[in-house]
């Protein structure tokens, strides 16, 4: 309950990452629909280019929902690892190698 309840607080702090996200799955729900003869006919001249258009505002939004997600999710290890460190128990020692696994997981591998 308490990695639910950092979650919200997170979404709560990144409101862009979740607003990001809904555009994103909406977008990808609206394209994936066949489109008509009279779409074809009407929007054929402007399509190439609202299409590019497009297909980089999508990329922005989806990299930027990335780095918010990635943020959030770094905090919530940082905050798990932190209260692993208060606990002088298993339990403690689990929350630490969790939160440090799932940091290994957020950090990409150096070239």
């Amino acid at each position: 309950k308490e990695k639910a309840g950092g979650l919200a607080e997170k979404a709560r702090e990144h409101p862009e990452a979740v607003a990001g996200g809904a555009a994103v799955a909406g977008l990808a729900a609206g394209l994936a629909l066949p489109e008509t003869q009279i779409e074809r006919e009407k929007l054929a001249p402007h399509a190439k280019q609202a299409r590019d258009e497009l297909t980089d505002r999508v990329q922005d939004t989806v990299e930027q929902v990335k780095d918010a997600l990635h943020d959030a999710a770094s905090s919530v290890a940082d905050e798990v690892k932190e209260q692993g460190r208060q606990r002088d128990d298993k339990v403690g020692e689990v929350a630490e190698k969790a939160a440090d696994k799932t940091q290994e997981k957020l950090t990409p591998p150096n070239p």
